[in-house]
């Protein structure tokens, strides 16, 4: 048994004990709430554009991609549990503003999508501009990338942590 799967199985029966007490429909109502957090900030509406923004930034080719290491998810995590509510809301507000300038973002041809991004693309903008917004996310789709598990093993090939890791070494007074 290799040290994550010990420390689930140690949270998990930290967990069952501590939900023992409560009764199967509060057990759910628990699920669905603690869910509901986890699903992010974002609308219907916007979570498929920041997925396409992702995607464009870093999209597949003989290495993968940022939805292929779920770059989306990471940026929404980010936005709902780090991100002030005011930080979110700038960010909202210049998803809106890149939308309304791009003529409907999503609706427009991989091509144009491109184009305009690069138009916005080293741009400097008020907070809540689709610049400063499209410059946030950009960042953090870089950021979730190359800091992702998959990257760093298939891509990057090199250690975070330059030499060698032994966690599992006695130690001794010498």
């Amino acid at each position: 048994m290799n040290r994550r799967d010990l420390l689930a199985l140690m949270g998990t029966s930290v967990t069952a004990a501590w939900l023992q007490p409560l009764s199967a429909t509060e057990r759910l109502d628990l699920g669905v709430r603690l869910q509901r957090d986890m699903d992010g900030a974002w609308s219907g509406s916007a979570n498929p554009l920041v997925t396409r923004i992702a995607d464009l930034v870093l999209p597949r080719t003989d290495t993968p991609g940022a939805l292929d290491v779920r770059v989306p998810e990471f940026i929404d995590l980010l936005l709902t549990q780090w991100y002030s509510a005011a930080e979110r809301a700038d960010v909202e507000r210049g998803l809106a503003d890149l939308d309304r300038r791009a003529g409907g973002f999503e609706s427009t041809p991989e091509a144009d999508q491109v184009a305009f991004l690069m138009t916005l693309d080293g741009q400097k903008g008020a907070k809540g501009s689709a610049e400063d917004t499209f410059a946030t996310l950009k960042w953090l789709t870089i950021y979730g990338y190359f800091t992702s598990e998959r990257v760093q093993r298939e891509v990057v090939k090199s250690p975070i942590i330059p030499g060698r890791f032994d966690g599992c070494v006695p130690v001794t007074r010498g």
